[in-house]
């Protein structure tokens, strides 16, 4: 197996309780991938004397709670080594830009909903940076507990849309599950009751379980057939059930706003789930910069 390179990892906060909850997850993840932790602080420009000159008092402020964070996951987690910067301005704009210059692994957010009819628009930071940033994004929702989930098979939920082109979201699904020691349980859901229709399905999801194992990855798939529920609640549930540790989702179809648009079952995943929610964007295999690389399909099956 070819040792898979250092790449930070990009945490935000806001110093609230679901960004801590977000900064442990990475942590922990870092302490497996031995990758470094940058934490970032976003002060928004929300008064006139800030767009002239950054406040020492607020910066000293925000260092002091960065320090305050740091001190029980570095006595947790000793071995991760956890750096900070503190930046002015929008908190999504921040955010994307020094993602651009770090080349992170991946983006960890906590997505933290004010009411109950926010969860439907677009409006939030992380769902800002999902359909801005070219790097995968993780977001977590609720108070996800890593106690309860450190002595459980770590999986990773990967749910497919056979439909149509999966290649790059079963190569994030290798990667990860490498870097991490996790395994993969492919979930596809058919909405049909064509019989022609479920056998190339299922010809597809054994095409992908192999590619994986191929990969020396462990993988279980399963077809699920229903009309009823929405795709968005039967993986969640199948998810929940599971106790998996990851959803693998690809964010953004192929057409011509693919940089503004996220699909309705990717949004719907990211608001609801409990479980953390990997977002990936389609990637330009001749971007030598890219997270990931492409997956090799010769029969053009995936």
């Amino acid at each position: 197996m070819n040792e898979i390179s250092k790449m930070p990892i990009l945490v935000a906060t806001d110093f609230g309780t679901q960004a801590m909850v977000a900064l442990e997850y990475a942590v922990s993840l870092a302490e497996i991938s031995k990758d470094e932790i940058i934490l970032l602080h976003t002060a928004e420009e929300n008064n006139f004397l800030m767009k002239f000159f950054e406040s020492d008092y607020d910066k000293t402020q925000a260092e002091h709670k960065i320090r305050t964070l740091f001190e029980p996951l570095i006595a947790k987690y000793p071995s991760v080594k956890i750096s900070s910067r503190i930046e002015y301005g929008k908190p999504y704009e921040k955010i994307v830009e020094v993602a651009e210059e770090i080349k992170p692994r991946f983006i960890v957010m906590g997505k933290t909903e004010t009411s109950t009819l926010k969860k439907f628009f677009l409006g939030s930071n992380a769902l800002h940076v999902i359909e801005a940033s070219k790097f995968p994004v993780i977001t977590i929702k609720g108070q996800h507990s890593l106690e309860e989930y450190r002595n459980l098979e770590n999986e990773i939920i990967l749910p497919l849309d056979l439909g149509k082109k999966v290649n790059e979201q079963i190569g994030a699904a290798i990667e990860y599950a490498k870097l991490f020691h996790f395994k993969v349980k492919i979930v596809s859901v058919l909405t049909s009751n064509s019989v022609g229709e479920e056998v190339q399905w299922l010809t597809k999801l054994n095409k992908a379980k192999k590619l994986i194992e191929e990969a020396n990855v462990e993988c279980d798939s399963q077809l699920i057939k229903n009309d009823d529920l929405p795709i968005h609640k039967i993986v969640i549930d199948f998810a929940n059930q599971e106790k998996s540790r990851l959803i693998i989702t690809m964010t953004q179809q192929e057409n011509n706003f693919e940089d503004f648009f996220i699909g309705s079952t990717a949004q719907a995943l990211i608001c609801n789930s409990e479980i953390p929610i990997l977002s990936v964007v389609p990637w330009n295999i001749e971007d030598t910069t890219s997270v990931f690389k492409p997956l090799y399909d010769p029969m053009g099956i995936l």
